[in-house]
């Protein structure tokens, strides 16, 4: 059995735990796009502000990994290294069965740093975070607040589009298939999915009818933003885990989506539509477009992210709570 003495956690940089990192996160109790190492250094990469340190911890048994702890610092502030503006979910990374084993290496590795705050955003309800980490940090003297910071509407996807349809209620189900009926009723409609390079080329189009869908996504997409969005694409579509898909009508796209595909899920995680098409409801018409090609694919689920949009509820979404966990020194 192994002691105290057997446990080392040590400071990495991401090359030297890239492998690992993915070993680690096909053995892990939840796995998400967002924990992975690809997204986190893109985070580091293309969004960060002046003064944040990498602090990316390993944590090992022995020779055998059992976690990472992708985290950065600032002054007193530590958090997770993935921006909490463009990731939906954040977590540890490690192997199950090991969890007391990582969560108390971590809070005596931080009991011999210099830090007032663990911030820490993005936690999904099964997150064994939620579960460890309060019960060994109040141990230690530290104070834990956990809170609910959100929702991320998903939904369970059924066989067929047919059992679909028929999953929502019958005031959606009506709407859906009138607006999908008004819309086929156009000839020139079209709807198609980009990968690979052929998503890169598309992302032009994306942002244009992202930025001109509202003011707030205008003003979400600056300089910074696009390049993140452009670096991120370019990197996941080599993983094939990025699909864009338009619509059409009369040869021109109207509307867009961009979505991740990580194991059995599809996740929508941003879109966009011109606003001179509403009255097609084009922006939801591909979002249902979406999902049927998930289901098609034999996807198990689609999750429509953060945000309580009402559009995600008329397409059968159903709450999943978002938790922030704040552990701080008294």
């Amino acid at each position: 059995m192994l002691g105290e003495k057997d446990i080392v956690v040590q400071k990495k940089h991401f090359d030297a735990l890239a492998p690992e990192w993915e070993s680690l996160l096909g053995r892990s109790p939840i796995r998400s796009i967002f924990f992975t190492p690809q997204w986190h250094e893109l985070c580091w990469q293309n969004l960060q502000d002046d003064g944040w340190q990498l602090f990316l911890l390993s944590v090992r048994a022995g020779e055998r990994p059992i976690g990472i702890a992708p985290l950065r610092r600032r002054q007193s502030t530590i958090c997770f290294i993935g921006n909490v503006e463009v990731s939906d979910y954040l977590d540890f990374v490690l192997r199950e069965g090991d969890e007391e084993t990582f969560y108390r290496a971590l809070v005596d590795a931080l009991q011999s740093e210099d830090w007032q705050v663990l911030d820490l955003h993005g936690l999904l309800p099964a997150s064994p975070t939620l579960i460890h980490l309060p019960v060994l940090a109040r141990r230690e003297g530290l104070s834990v607040v956990l809170e609910r910071e959100g929702v991320s509407p998903a939904l369970d996807l059924p066989d067929t589009w047919d059992g679909f349809l028929s999953s929502l209620s019958r005031k959606y189900r009506h709407e859906l298939r009138r607006k999908i009926r008004r819309l086929v009723q156009n000839d020139s409609f079209r709807y198609y999915s980009l990968q690979g390079e052929d998503l890169t080329a598309g992302m032009d189009d994306f942002l244009h009818l992202h930025r001109i869908s509202g003011h707030d996504k205008a003003a979400f997409m600056d300089r910074q933003m696009e390049s993140f969005f452009r670096n991120m694409v370019d990197r996941l579509a080599a993983r094939n885990w990025a699909t864009l898909y338009f619509l059409e009508v009369d040869g021109k796209r109207v509307s867009t989506a961009l979505c991740f595909q990580y194991g059995e899920e599809v996740l929508l995680y941003n879109s966009g539509f011109d606003p001179a098409y509403g009255g097609l409801s084009v922006g939801l018409m591909l979002k249902a477009f979406c999902i049927r090609d998930a289901i098609e694919a034999g996807k198990k689920r689609f999750d429509f992210l953060r945000g309580s949009e009402h559009y995600k509820y008329e397409l059968g979404g159903v709450d999943v709570p978002v938790y922030r966990c704040v552990v701080q020194r008294l």
